[in-house]
């Protein structure tokens, strides 16, 4: 062992005793050596949370995580969101999350299928687009600064699985003695029993006083909390179903709530999805190597690293594309964001259709201001207005591109009622 003490270096990684076992001697000490001096160095840096009166979880700060923390400190909102594409960045991002997070619980919804219903505030066909409506709502819609207390985590969960849990009283209930309880990691199956429904009251209190103590001694940094507040719940499985969902949720409850709107902008759920078997592997190495969350602390590092990542990806083509119109109409200043991106979009898909429902929900505002929105583009000769079944359908105008060249600075608008003389104005 002494000689194993010699040998490690922080560069080794965090390895779990099935993948050390698989590898080569360190330079002639066993594997057996090799771990028990691991595992005294973990122990001698570790830091326990959990329930009081049991073993609670364990957990440490390799370099490779203390470097993350560093990095989303110093990440500001600008950098990811960009200045004038906040407002497009975030519904994206929640979008992602969205159907990202559905996913993960099975659900087989696309991004497009679930843009489409989101921004045109179609009513959800079937349980799984309703759980993609059901997070979407969550997620914009987060509990506000006030603590968290069983009651808002019980809410949580009503409100990611109602119209999808069998039976439907299930949604917001703890689960019961002898029911079973889904959970996110489907590899686990046979290896691990969450705790007895009976403890969960007390276990719940103690989750809660967790994420809320966060003026407590010694310090614990918010991502740290925010991932060991996922962790406990997908561990406890404290409902029948929507573990995972309500978890990844709470996720972003608490880094709302310390004070990082940095999160708003990054979907966790994709990365996730993109390699669900590292997922459910993260939980099997925590749970089976007594209760060590330093295995999930580095995976869920990996997923925030690669939705920064993504994050700074998508800004950086939504200016190209923005920037791109932009040259291409010295009109464009004199429309508001929202309608820069519909005319961005109409240069790029001339066979596009708006609707004012879409517009609505695609950019949060009131159905009046997405109807002046549209139809100022309608009197400046960017969309055409026509009706389909009592419903006002935009599209671009025939030669856009040609028309956007040759614009002068202003345009001259139309008599104001010549566009809608011959529509019903009380039309959807």
């Amino acid at each position: 062992m002494l000689e194993a003490f010699e040998k490690l270096a922080p560069s080794d990684g965090y390895q779990h005793w099935d993948e050390l076992s698989q590898g080569g001697e360190h330079g002639g000490v066993s594997h057996e050596a090799t771990w028990a001096a691991l595992k005294i160095v973990r122990r001698s840096r570790e830091r326990r949370l959990g329930p009081e009166g049991t073993r609670g979880f364990g957990y440490g700060v390799p370099e490779s995580l203390d470097d993350l923390l560093h990095a989303v400190d110093r990440t500001g909102v600008e950098e990811v969101a960009g200045a004038g594409l906040a407002e497009r960045l975030e519904a994206s991002a929640l979008l992602r999350e969205a159907v990202a997070s559905a996913s993960l619980a099975g659900a087989k919804v696309g991004l497009e299928a679930g843009r489409e219903m989101l921004r045109a505030g179609r009513p959800p066909a079937g349980a799984e687009e309703r759980m993609v409506w059901n997070l979407a709502g969550l997620l914009r819609d987060l509990p506000g600064s006030g603590p968290l207390t069983r009651e808002v985590l019980v809410d949580m969960n009503r409100r990611v699985t109602v119209g999808t849990v069998d039976p439907p009283e299930a949604a917001g209930r703890l689960r019961r003695e002898g029911e079973a309880a889904a959970g996110v990691e489907a590899e686990a199956a046979g290896f691990y029993e969450p705790p007895p429904a009976r403890e969960l009251p007390a276990r719940l209190e103690a989750l809660c006083r967790f994420g809320n103590d966060a003026a407590a001694e010694p310090f614990i940094h918010p991502l740290i909390r925010a991932i060991a507040l996922h962790f406990w719940v997908a561990y406890d499985r404290p409902f029948v179903d929507g573990n995972g969902r309500t978890a990844r949720a709470l996720f972003y409850w608490a880094m709302a709530r310390a004070g990082y709107p940095l999160f708003t902008y990054v979907s966790l759920s994709s990365p996730l999805a993109a390699a669900p078997r590292r997922y459910a592997r993260a939980f099997l190495e925590t749970e089976s190597d007594d209760n060590d969350l330093t295995y999930f602390l580095l995976q869920q590092a990996e997923a925030v690293r690669a939705g920064l990542r993504a994050a700074r990806e998508r800004l950086a083509r939504k200016r190209t594309e923005l920037e791109a119109g932009m040259r291409q109409s010295r009109v464009f200043p004199l429309l508001n964001r929202r309608q820069q991106a519909v005319v961005a979009h109409a240069l790029r898909a001339p066979d596009a259709r708006y609707g004012i429902a879409r517009h609505q929900h695609s950019h949060g505002v009131t159905h009046q201001t997405a109807r002046d929105d549209l139809f100022d583009l309608v009197r400046r000769e960017f969309l055409t207005v026509t009706r389909e079944q009592r419903v006002y359908v935009f599209r671009p105008a025939d030669g856009l591109q040609t028309r956007l060249h040759a614009a002068p600075g202003v345009r001259r608008r139309p008599r104001a009622a010549a566009v809608e003389e011959t529509l019903p104005t009380n039309l959807l």
